[in-house]
C-alpha cells in the first residue's frame, strides 16, 4: 500500500515539475552554470552568443531527457506496484473466501486494514503536496 500511493504521488510530483519547467521562463544569465563557463572570454560576439545558444540548448534538452527518464522509471514503479497491492488485495477476499469460519478475517479487520490504508494515502498525499509547494508558488 505504501509503495503504491509513494509511486502515485511521485509520478504527479514529477509531472508538477516538468510542468514548472516547460512554462517557467528560466533565465541562464543567471545560471550558476552560465557564469562558471569560460564563453564569456571569448571576444567575437557572433561566435560568443552562437555558443552560449548551443549551451543553453544543450541545458535544456539535458533537462528534459533527465526529466522524461524520470517520469519513465516512476511510472513503470507505480504500475509495478499497483499490479502487486491489487494482487494482495485479491489474496486477501479469496483467503477469505475459501477459509473455514474460525480461520476467516473478521470484516471488521477488513475494515480497519482499510481505514488505514486510507490513512496512509492521506498522509503521503499530504507530504507530497509540501513537496510540491515550491513549483506551484514560483508558477505564479
Amino acid at each position: 500500500m505504501y509503495k503504491k500511493e509513494t509511486t502515485e504521488q511521485e509520478v504527479h510530483f514529477i509531472q508538477q515539475q516538468i510542468n514548472y519547467y516547460n512554462l517557467s521562463d528560466q533565465s541562464f544569465e543567471d545560471s550558476s552554470l552560465l557564469q562558471s563557463t569560460s564563453i564569456h572570454s571569448i571576444e567575437n560576439s557572433l561566435i560568443r552568443q552562437h555558443l552560449l545558444n548551443q549551451y543553453k540548448d544543450i541545458i535544456a534538452q539535458s533537462k528534459t531527457f533527465f526529466l522524461n527518464v524520470r517520469m519513465t522509471i516512476a511510472e513503470e514503479q507505480q504500475d509495478k506496484y499497483k499490479e502487486i497491492h491489487d494482487l494482495e488485495i485479491k489474496k486477501m477476499w479469496l483467503d477469505r473466501h475459501i477459509m473455514n469460519h474460525q480461520e476467516k478475517l473478521p470484516l471488521i479487520m477488513i475494515d480497519l486494514i482499510n481505514e488505514c490504508c486510507h490513512k496512509i494515502h492521506e498522509c503521503i498525499q499530504c507530504i507530497y503536496k509540501f513537496k510540491i509547494q515550491p513549483f506551484l508558488s514560483s508558477a505564479l
